[in-house]
């Protein structure tokens, strides 16, 4: 289960066999042009095939091969810039409880929910 925030969507995902399931934790928006769906595809890649970027990840790094095998179903996200650079710079030297905690207040801090 992933509880997170898509753009301004607040979400719970989910993966079961076969399918993945998610839902907002909010009202859904009358915008026309928006489509969750679609944002779920473009943020987790989910056009792109694991199986070849697993392949291509392993090609010329043994440990990569490793880790590709213990983390199956891991994607790399198309994340917000500004949303991956104030996560990286509070990851810089903490742990990950600490992290967590501080992303936290700044969602409750600076967020819309």
């Amino acid at each position: 289960c992933w509880v997170g925030i898509l753009g301004a969507e607040p979400l719970i995902v989910k993966q079961t066999l076969g399918t993945t399931e998610f839902i907002s934790l909010r009202q859904p928006t009358n915008a026309p042009d928006y489509n969750l769906h679609q944002a779920m595809r473009q943020y987790f890649q989910l056009d792109h095939n694991l199986n070849d970027l697993y392949e291509e990840w392993g090609q010329g790094c043994e440990r990569m091969k490793v880790v590709t095998q213990c983390l199956k179903g891991a994607r790399v996200v198309r994340q917000d810039p500004w949303e991956c650079l104030i996560s990286f710079i509070c990851s810089s030297n903490n742990n990950i409880p600490r992290i967590i905690q501080m992303l936290e207040k700044l969602r409750k801090r600076y967020g819309r929910y």
